[in-house]
């Protein structure tokens, strides 16, 4: 038999519901005690979390060619417009934290 599916909301006791899945093809359901469950993940989270980091170190992240920068304002507000190939204008509206932010990791990078 496997587990085939869990509810995504304990029950009243804490506990889960589980989907099993018998040789035959059968379902049925079983409950899982509030400890057992923590018990599993803390079993099973750091190998997935593992897999998680390796599948992230070789990720391809979309990217778009930047062809040029401006300021805009918008009232009392600047903010930054990105002009792309791919997306044409985009205006990036941040708080002014995430702008010096970005100045910072920019500066980590030229």
């Amino acid at each position: 038999m496997k587990i085939t599916g869990i509810w995504n909301k304990p029950g009243d006791d804490g506990g889960f519901t589980v989907e099993v899945t018998m040789p035959d093809g059968s379902t049925t359901t079983a409950s899982m005690e509030a400890g057992v469950g923590r018990a599993l993940v803390a079993i099973i989270q750091p190998t997935m979390v593992e897999e998680a980091v390796d599948r992230a170190q070789s990720m391809a992240m979309a990217g778009v060619q930047v062809n040029g920068l401006s300021i805009v304002q918008k009232g009392q507000i600047p903010e930054l417009m990105v002009v792309t190939a791919e997306l044409g204008q985009l205006v990036l509206e941040m708080v002014d934290e995430w702008i010096l932010e970005m100045r910072r990791m920019i500066g980590l990078i030229v």
